[in-house]
């Protein structure tokens, strides 16, 4: 198995003690309690207390990480329709960035900090938009007001270089058909695509699973590996899988007969984060924290059903690639100076 992942964190990584592991990531997550909406909670120390940041009677959900650690972008429905917005963490100040009649979801922060991809959806259909700081929205696909195919891309992911993005797309050629599931890639640069112009990731899964729209993919800091989400036909549990992107092959992370979802590497590459409501879960759905190789070393062990982790660690702000990964011979990765 440890012959399998060839990253060089993989291997050392079970030899750290619990005292050590996780001593300065945060985590912001969506948690939806007992009785109310959803808020966007912070959790400043693996071993603290959760504190709402939102605190608002709307739905505010699907937050991500500013590079810097000093500002979280977001979706709510406060003003009546799903938009995104950045709150700055010390004023809890936040600043709605779109304003069109779509829904605008599932926003994710460039690794420079300088552009944030989204979905933007209408009937069912959508599209991937790319936003600078100033609000200025660009469409990278052009699928939402066409009639076939039915294309609704999701979970917008930065590689690690920032070069590219990649997402998860469900697709209907035509009404009659089986929608079909695929990854793919696009430059954030680029002029509007269509579906056949774009570079896809191949994934080959076990017979009986399927690539999910649901449920988030992750790179690994060195850009090697992708974290997905698959859902196991008939029974429709949903389970994380690694993906070597080099050799093309796949291994089911952390099976269980329930759900896990929102797999999230952290900034060393040595854990992965996910939701899962498997057996010992408080509520609903509680935080994993699992090694590449499959081990369980925490559950958060948390009140209410919380999903969407997204990880930062102050000491790789800054940073698309973790300081401590040999960069000869990867994918994509470099390092933001």
């Amino acid at each position: 198995m440890i012959k399998w992942l060839l990253g060089i964190s993989f291997i050392f990584v079970e030899s750290f003690t619990l005292a050590h592991q996780f001593p300065d990531i945060k985590l912001v997550f969506t948690s939806n309690r007992p009785g109310e909406r959803s808020d966007i909670y912070l959790l400043d120390n693996i071993e603290g207390k959760p504190v709402n940041l939102t605190n608002h009677p709307a739905w505010d959900f699907q937050p991500s990480w500013f590079p810097d650690g000093r500002r979280i972008v977001f979706v709510s429905d406060r003003e009546g329709n799903s938009d995104i917005y950045i709150m700055n963490l010390k004023t809890k100040e936040a600043k709605r960035m779109t304003f069109s009649f779509e829904y605008d979801l599932e926003p994710a922060c460039s690794p420079n900090g300088k552009k944030i991809a989204f979905i933007t959806a209408l009937g069912g259909r959508g599209d991937l938009c790319v936003m600078n700081l100033s609000g200025e929205v660009i469409h990278l696909t052009k699928h939402i007001l066409e009639s076939m195919p039915i294309w609704m891309p999701a979970t917008p992911t930065w590689t690690p270089d920032g070069k590219r993005i990649a997402f998860v797309s469900k697709i209907r050629r035509r009404l009659e058909q089986r929608p079909e599931y695929r990854i793919f890639l696009i430059n954030p640069c680029s002029i509007p695509k269509k579906l056949e112009e774009l570079e896809e990731i191949e994934v080959s899964l076990p017979e009986g699973f399927r690539l999910s729209e649901l449920g988030g993919i992750s790179f690994s800091p060195d850009g090697r590996y992708l974290a997905l989400t698959a859902v196991r036909i008939p029974r429709g549990d949903f389970d994380v899988f690694i993906l070597d992107l080099l050799r093309k092959e796949v291994k089911d992370l952390a099976p269980s007969p329930l759900h896990e979802l929102y797999p999230c590497w952290t900034p060393d590459g040595r854990y992965i984060i996910f939701s899962s409501n498997r057996r010992g879960s408080i509520d609903n759905y509680d935080i994993y924290i699992v090694t590449p190789l499959g081990r369980i070393v925490k559950q958060l062990k948390l009140e209410g059903s919380n999903v969407g982790v997204k990880v930062f660690d102050p000491n790789y702000a800054y940073y698309s690639v973790s300081p401590l990964i040999d960069l000869k011979g990867l994918m994509w990765g470099i390092i933001k100076r």
